[in-house]
């Protein structure tokens, strides 16, 4: 879920970075999620870890692990690529065992090490 600040001034793009971080309008906010959020069970998912792939850095998006845990581990026993394949989805001969593995790996798998 997507996190921010409602009781300040509005930036004009509310999903930048740099509204969470230094001066930004939800600095603070941040923080206090830097500080606070796991006693809640939240974690942030795209992290700024240097060697992460997939999907950017959020500051703002947050997984809730008492029940993302349990989609992930229902996720992980899915075959993809036969589900592609029975429902016959336009375009879904375009998705490769190895385009699965590859967006498996570095975007569903490749988030905060604290939430696998």
């Amino acid at each position: 879920m997507d996190v921010f600040q409602t009781n300040v001034k509005q930036p004009r793009c509310t999903l930048l970075e740099s509204n969470f971080h230094n001066n930004g309008a939800y600095c603070k906010l941040k923080e206090w999620m830097d500080l606070h959020a796991k006693n809640y069970g939240f974690y942030l998912a795209y992290t700024d870890l240097p060697m992460r792939k997939g999907f950017k850095y959020e500051p703002w998006h947050y997984s809730y692990k008492p029940l993302s845990s349990k989609y992930l581990k229902a996720y992980k026993q899915l075959n993809i690529e036969q589900i592609l394949k029975n429902d016959n989805l336009i375009g879904s001969k375009s998705f490769t065992e190895g385009f699965i593995t590859k967006y498996t790996r570095e975007n569903i798998l490749d988030i905060n090490p604290e939430l696998l």
